[in-house]
């Protein structure tokens, strides 16, 4: 659990910026009338399609993809957001799913 911690920061950092700083941007300036509910909605859309790969992911990842969308129209900061990511990562494949991601994604 303490490895994958610790690498998830990175991972979790790097997906985080792709979807907040790189797609909630764009799709929030792609609506007529810019609402950071609705590119906070499809942002966590293709957030939780991205996942779809591992079905377990699906539903937490378009509930907590909402949020941090949300979060980051609103504040304007990546950080918290993917530091929540990681530790909420973190807890659900260590605590729930009892199995570790890397090993899910990169095989080995």
């Amino acid at each position: 659990l303490a490895r994958v911690a610790v690498v998830y920061v990175g991972y979790a950092t790097v997906q985080q910026f792709l979807a907040q700083r790189y797609l909630a941007v764009r799709v929030h300036g792609w609506l007529r009338r810019p609402d950071p509910w609705k590119s906070a909605l499809a942002v966590a859309v293709l957030f939780a399609v991205a996942h779809l790969p591992w079905p377990p992911l699906i539903l937490p990842t378009l509930v907590v993809g909402f949020l941090w969308s949300w979060a980051y129209l609103r504040l304007g900061r990546v950080w918290p957001v993917a530091l929540s990511h990681m530790v909420l990562a973190v807890a659900f494949f260590g605590c729930v799913l009892q199995a570790d991601p890397f090993r899910h994604v990169f095989g080995g």
